[in-house]
């Protein structure tokens, strides 16, 4: 409950996996269960394309984990997990960052161009 009412006081949330940082991940941020709405504020409408194209691609490997890990997903069988599965590692290598480098935002910003690039 009071998890909760933070969430409507505060502009959004961040959610950190304790799987994403057990695997080395960093930052560990569970990027489908983080919010901000300010985000539409402060982001181009190209860079939301991109944004919501990751996400899309995130969601899509999410939602067929369990058959991508059993080895039970049929290639072709559904393009957009197709370019999501393809795509992964080049997301993956986007969301993690060494501690001890700093990403200026206009590099930040043609990863994230680069990476929506090869999604649907």
């Amino acid at each position: 409950m009071l998890c909760d009412a933070l969430r409507a006081i505060l502009d959004g949330h961040i959610v950190l996996s304790r799987e994403l940082g057990s695997a080395g991940h960093y930052p560990a941020v569970q990027v489908l269960d983080s919010i901000s709405r300010l985000q539409s504020q402060l982001a181009s409408g190209g860079q939301m394309e991109h944004m919501r194209k990751i996400r899309e691609a995130l969601a899509a490997y999410r939602q067929a984990e369990d058959l991508i890990q059993l080895g039970a997903c049929v290639s072709g069988a559904n393009p957009h997990l197709d370019a999501s599965i393809k795509a992964r590692p080049q997301i993956l290598d986007f969301l993690r960052q060494d501690s001890s480098i700093a990403s200026p935002l206009d590099q930040t910003l043609r990863q994230l161009q680069s990476v929506a690039a090869h999604l649907p």
